[in-house]
């Protein structure tokens, strides 16, 4: 029960701490982009430093990390371009988030080492 009351806790504080950043590109999408490239490069942060599978690095994925980043906000981003027919905007973006987040987590893990 304990886990599930700071998983919600640290959800709740990931989830503030994105609306903040967001907020400082409104009606865009690189509030998104920034936030799930910095989510993972604090993925990749806890990957190489804490053991895997422990309880802090559940506890900081599922909580703090799964509040943060944002695949559903990203979703609706990709919707939106789509059905505004701006498919360049929409391979770009899906593109750049996925590239992106994958590099922030590699320089997480070599910032770590």
């Amino acid at each position: 029960m304990l886990n599930f009351l700071v998983i919600l806790l640290l959800a709740g504080i990931g989830a503030v701490v994105r609306d903040y950043i967001t907020e400082t590109f409104p009606k865009s999408i690189l509030g998104t982009l920034f936030v799930n490239s910095i989510g993972g490069f604090l993925t990749g942060i806890l990957f190489q430093s804490v053991m895997y599978g422990s309880d802090f690095f559940n506890l900081m994925m599922l909580g703090f990390l799964g509040g943060f980043t944002t695949y559903s906000t990203f979703t609706k981003d990709q919707y939106i371009l789509l059905k505004d027919k701006k498919y360049s905007h929409l391979l770009l973006y899906t593109l750049g988030t996925f590239i992106t987040a994958l590099l922030f987590f590699y320089l997480g893990v070599f910032v770590t080492k």
